[in-house]
C-alpha cells in the first residue's frame, strides 16, 4: 500500500518536475519514498561523532532502531562490535531496496505486537515526520519495546526540515514519556548533546529510562 502510494506520488510529479508545485515524497504514515530516502538522496544527515557515543552507551545491549533512515547508524554501531545486537526498521516503503536490505520496512503508524523486546530502542528525528492522528500509535509502538529505555529526539516547533509535520516542545515529550513510565535521564541526555556535530540532533537528543522493570506482562503485550 505505501509503495503504491509512492509511486502515484512519482507519477504526478512527472508532470510538475519543472515547478515549483512537484511534492516532497512520503507516504500518508510519514515514510519517505524512494527517491528521497536512499543514503545519496541529499536528505539523509549521519552525525557520526554521535553514533560511535550510541554505539559506547549501548555497549552489551540488544537495541533496535525505530527510524534508521538508510542504515548509517546500524552500520557504525554493528561494524563497531561493541553492541550485542542491532535491528534496524524504517517507515519509508523502499528502505529495504534503499539500504540494500540492512534496514527492515516497519510502519510505525500502525500497531505492532510479536516483535522482539529490546533493551533501549533508538529513534532519531522520526516522530515529527508521524503524522499528528498516528503519534500514540507510533509511541506506544516505542513504549512496548524497550525494556531498559529510549533515547529519543523530536524536533521542535520552527525548527525547519524536510517533512515534518508533527513538532513538539520538549516539555511536551518529557512528560509524555513520564506518563508511559519513562523518567529523563538528564546528565545522559547531555552526554550525547555534547557528542552530536548537527544543531537539531545537539538540542533534541533525550534518554528516558524506565522506571519500573519490564515485567513478565509486558513480554506477554509485547
Amino acid at each position: 500500500m505505501a509503495q503504491a502510494e509512492c509511486k502515484l506520488l512519482k507519477a504526478e510529479n512527472k508532470f510538475q518536475i519543472n515547478s515549483n508545485q512537484a511534492k516532497f515524497q512520503t507516504s500518508s504514515s510519514g515514510g519517505w519514498c524512494a527517491e528521497f530516502s536512499g543514503k545519496h538522496s541529499g536528505h539523509h544527515v549521519f552525525d557520526e561523532p554521535l553514533a560511535k557515543a550510541l554505539s559506547t552507551f549501548f555497549a552489551g545491549k540488544r537495541v533496535a532502531s525505530f527510524g534508521d533512515g538508510p542504515g548509517q547508524y546500524q552500520l557504525l554501531l554493528t561494524k563497531d562490535g561493541k553492541v550485542l545486537s542491532y535491528a534496524a526498521f524504517d517507515g519509508a516503503p523502499f528502505t529495504e531496496q534503499t539500504s540494500e536490505n540492512r534496514v527492515k520496512f516497519l510502519d510505525l503508524a500502525i500497531p505492532h505486537f510479536g516483535l522482539e523486546v529490546f533493551d533501549w530502542i533508538l529513534s532519531l528525528e522520526v516522530a515529527e515526520h508521524i503524522p499528528e492522528q498516528f503519534e500514540d500509535t507510533f509511541l506506544d509502538n516505542i513504549f512496548r519495546h524497550a525494556r531498559e529505555g529510549i533515547v529519543l529526539s523530536w524536533a521542535v516547533p520552527r525548527q525547519g526540515g524536510t517533512g515534518h509535520v508533527n513538532l513538539h516542545l520538549f516539555s511536551f515529550v518529557r512528560d509524555v514519556m513520564a506518563k508511559a513510565g519513562f523518567i529523563h535521564d538528564e546528565a545522559a541526555s547531555q552526554q550525547f548533546k555534547n557528542a552530536a556535530i548537527l544543531s537539531w540532533l545537539k538540542a533534541n537528543t533525550n534518554v528516558f529510562r524506565r522506571i519500573e522493570p519490564f515485567s513478565a506482562w509486558n513480554e506477554v503485550m509485547a
